[in-house]
């Protein structure tokens, strides 16, 4: 397990085709997950850890939307994670209303 800077999350990039995008497209009511073959940066991630000063109403293993943006990111653990700031984070998904 990693512990980030007190500041960032780490977050693991949902890849455009991954199961998770798709499911977290049905939930964000207007938004679409590109095609399989879309080469644009990501905008969905998943918290895989947060730092000791961040404060945001989501836990490890979120699944978020974040602002569109260039990460450098680097592996661990055989994900792909890259360090995000939270005002970056522009929403939780949260499961669809009862």
């Amino acid at each position: 397990m990693l512990k980030p800077t007190p500041e960032k999350l780490l977050v693991e990039i949902i890849e455009i085709g991954d199961h998770r995008a798709q499911e977290a497209a049905k939930r964000i009511p207007g938004f679409q997950v590109p095609p399989p073959e879309y080469q644009g940066v990501p905008d969905l991630g998943r918290i895989y850890a947060i730092g000791s000063d961040v404060v945001i109403d989501a836990k490890v293993d979120d699944t978020i939307v974040f602002e569109e943006f260039k990460p450098k990111g680097f592996h661990w653990d055989d994900k792909k994670l890259f360090a995000l700031l939270p005002e970056q984070v522009l929403a939780v998904v949260l499961e669809p209303a009862q």
